[in-house]
């Protein structure tokens, strides 16, 4: 499993990155992704994937952070063992780290007001 797509280094705050995070050969039942301060305590956790099983590809699509700081994502592949449907098991197989990106507050140049 590998980041294809990786984040942008610096995004703004509260706007949705421009492109999705894009993870191949994700050939496992679940993906999960969290969001990781730089001492890599998790953050949040991340909305579902958009999953593509023929090119075992996901896209976490929409991705935004309303705090500003420096962050990575982790995405986590879990295999899921449905042999006891009442209780499947899930097991976790691997984890890939995104890039460190930062994410900036929005600042607006509140100007001189103007009269029409």
């Amino acid at each position: 499993m590998k980041i294809e797509v990786q984040p942008p280094t610096v995004i703004q705050d509260k706007v949705a990155m421009e492109q999705p995070l894009v993870v191949g050969d994700a050939q496992y039942d679940v993906l999960h992704a969290v969001l990781l301060d730089p001492s890599g305590q998790v953050v949040a956790g991340i909305n579902e994937p958009f999953a593509s099983p023929n090119d075992r590809r996901a896209s976490f699509l929409n991705l935004t952070v309303s705090c500003p700081g420096r962050y990575r994502i982790r995405v986590d592949a879990y295999a899921v063992d449905y042999t006891t449907p009442d209780d499947p098991v899930s097991t976790h197989k691997e984890s890939v780290l995104s890039r460190e990106f930062t994410v900036q507050k929005l600042t607006v140049d509140g100007g001189n007001p103007t009269t029409q």
